[in-house]
């Protein structure tokens, strides 16, 4: 019988064997459920408590991007937004990252830029990667910042402004429930603080909803012309090189990688992440409340 579906309560002659405990009974099959699952983790060559820990906090962009969860946030440097970025700095610092994973791509730019504000305290730029991303490894005393971006291209790639602009012209109907739902989307965030950004930023329905568009997106075409793949295709070889680069972090031993990632990737990360079976994907909204 698969564990998934065995019957959770029991009656005493179903059983073979009931073992008691302080406050409960367990029978013979659900420890038998129990062995099995600790089992496969064996295999899979890790214990829970020895995986590395990774948490994806879903980002709003400080800079303007084509995106569909593009925000309107504001002067960063205002008294006020600082407070706030301060405030996430810390709520996020709880987590006890030794490795603080930012959107950027994979190459010597940004790191270089993390040396000057460690050694000059420089003045950041305005993007949630260094205002964020570099004050919380400052915080947590790391001597370097971890970029797992790529932005390279791929054969027979077509722009996201291309896809969207052939819907218009072709699938007006599509275009319209795409574009509306990402309006509306942004509408129901605007005014908001960071921190309650980030909060409906990093929510599973969210993640869900986006999810949902892209899928749509790959409905764009007609015939043997894919045109919505075409860009889609671009977007999940992204995901799954940002996937890469987070493991190459999490495959040290008692890493906790802590990814500030635009949070359109939110869904595709924690899949990969959780089905490779390797690792403890942890929940950042606890650290946001």
């Amino acid at each position: 019988m698969s564990r998934f579906w065995g019957p959770l309560y029991r009656k005493q002659c179903d059983t073979k064997q009931l073992i008691a405990g302080a406050n409960a009974y367990i029978c013979d099959e659900c420890v038998a459920w129990c062995s099995e699952i600790r089992q496969e983790h064996q295999r899979d060559g890790l214990l829970e408590s020895d995986r590395s820990a990774v948490m994806v906090c879903g980002m709003v962009h400080f800079t303007w991007r084509q995106d569909w969860r593009s925000v309107d946030v504001g002067d960063v440097r205002s008294d006020g937004r600082e407070r706030e970025i301060y405030d996430v700095v810390d709520r996020l610092a709880a987590f006890r990252a030794t490795h603080v994973a930012v959107e950027q791509i994979y190459d010597t730019t940004v790191t270089a830029r993390y040396q000057k504000f460690l050694s000059a305290d420089i003045e950041l730029g305005t993007s949630e990667v260094e205002q964020i991303g570099f004050r919380l490894a400052r915080k947590l005393g790391h001597d370097q910042i971890h970029p797992i971006d790529w932005m390279g291209s791929i054969p027979g790639q077509r722009a996201y402004s291309e896809v969207l602009e052939w819907a218009g012209s072709h699938q007006p109907a599509l275009y319209k429930e795409l574009t509306t739902a990402a309006a509306s989307g942004i509408a129901e965030v605007e005014n908001q603080s960071l921190l309650e950004l980030l909060r409906a930023a990093n929510r599973e329905v969210l993640d869900r909803q986006s999810q949902a568009r892209y899928l749509r997106l790959a409905q764009i075409g007609e015939g043997a012309d894919y045109v919505g793949l075409d860009w889609l295709t671009w977007w999940y070889r992204r995901n799954l090189t940002l996937y890469v680069n987070i493991t190459r972090l999490a495959e040290q031993p008692g890493a906790r990688v802590l990814v500030l990632i635009g949070a359109g990737h939110r869904f595709l990360l924690h899949q990969f992440l959780r089905d490779c079976r390797r690792y403890q994907v942890v929940d950042v909204q606890p650290y946001l409340l």
